[in-house]
């Protein structure tokens, strides 16, 4: 099974990635679905769909044996366990998650030149000024990523990621920790966010508060 990365964070967070290569078949060799999951994946018109429904709660599985994803009205993923929270994100074949004791976040991204057109779309002016200095992709996906992250703290709808969260200036594009703070409707949510190149990727998760 391709669990390709697993790393502890702190006292209670642990970051796991899986690299879909199975087979549905052989995906649920491992994961057996419950009748409402079942339902799930097979109200998916598209294959990978399935798959990535499945390893994800393989992956999860792995991390945390004893618990199910359920999710809120809302839609953000929870667990059916009060002390775990989780966070998920995928893109093509990676799936990641990061558990914690508390409300977190996690994002993975494919880096593409294609992120340079929407950059005016999600990062402040302050943001965008300092990215035209120089016009690396891999920040701007940075930057998309920790804002990512932090969303997903919150876990509400109509959030802006122009203006309602913030980031400070990213300058080391292949690892690095920056603090964020998401503002909105009298909210105020600031953490310390990692990210990191992985394969062809930028990978963000939020810090444990202090």
């Amino acid at each position: 099974m391709p669990l390709i990365h697993i790393k502890k964070l702190g006292f209670s967070a642990t970051l796991g990635i899986w690299e879909v290569t199975e087979t549905e078949i052989e995906l649920q060799k491992f994961y057996v679905p419950n009748k409402e999951e079942q339902a799930t994946i097979s109200s998916f018109t598209h294959s990978f769909r399935r798959l990535q429904f499945l390893a994800t709660r393989l992956l999860f599985q792995t991390l945390v044996p004893d618990a199910k994803i359920k999710y809120d009205q809302n839609g953000k993923p929870i667990t059916d366990l009060e002390n775990i929270n989780l966070s998920i994100s995928h893109t093509g074949k990676l799936i990641a998650i990061l558990i914690d004791k508390d409300c977190c976040g996690i994002d993975i991204e494919s880096i593409h030149p294609r992120i340079e057109r929407i950059a005016h779309k999600y990062l402040s002016e302050v943001e965008l000024l300092e990215c035209k200095k120089d016009p690396i992709v891999e920040r701007l996906h940075a930057y998309w990523a920790v804002k990512e992250a932090m969303y997903k703290i919150y876990g509400f709808k109509n959030i802006s990621f122009k203006t309602d969260i913030f980031v400070e200036i990213i300058s080391n594009t292949e690892k690095g920790k920056v603090k964020a703070t998401l503002i909105h409707e009298g909210e105020k949510i600031s953490r310390m966010v990692h990210y990191e190149r992985f394969k062809d990727c930028i990978l963000a998760w939020t810090e444990q508060p202090s």
